[in-house]
């Protein structure tokens, strides 16, 4: 309700809400667990350029809400009837690793979901069936503990 985009009301509230200072003191900020992709392949006449600069301000905007983000990559559609198309899926995912690797400014880590997304079973075009989402929060649950371990 503060701002024009869901990413800058989205920074807003971890600085609001998770990183209050009673919070900051007791847990420290947040780890962060983010991804786009799905919608914003409606956005009229987008370009691979423009997806992987718009991450790249999201995340600016996140990194001082943040401990660490940890961006997951985006699931391949079930195929391409729709805006969203597996090779197009691919191609902005790339292009957002890439920019990652150049960006090492950004306490960013990557997880990379696109291949195993290929042959899951799908909930509809662009919704993975419940079992993908259990198996993802159990592999997070992982990598949050080896964070944790080693913040």
């Amino acid at each position: 309700p503060y701002y024009n985009t869901s990413q800058e009301n989205v920074a807003y509230f971890l600085r609001q809400h998770f990183n209050a200072p009673a919070l900051l003191e007791a847990f420290g900020k947040p780890y962060c667990i983010v991804n786009t992709g799905i919608h914003d392949a409606a956005i009229p006449g987008i370009t691979t350029q423009v997806f992987v600069d718009n991450v790249e301000w999201y995340l600016n905007l996140l990194q001082p809400e943040c401990h660490r983000i940890i961006w997951i990559s985006t699931t391949a559609p079930q195929g391409n009837d729709y805006d969203q198309k597996i090779e197009q899926t691919l191609e902005w995912n790339q292009g957002v690793l890439e920019m990652l690797s150049n960006r090492s400014d950004l306490r960013v880590s990557y997880i990379d979901v696109y291949q195993a997304s290929l042959n899951f079973t799908h909930y509809d075009n662009v919704h993975m069936a419940f079992d993908w989402y259990a198996s993802l929060a159990t592999l997070l649950g992982d990598v949050l503990d080896v964070c944790v371990g080693i913040a």
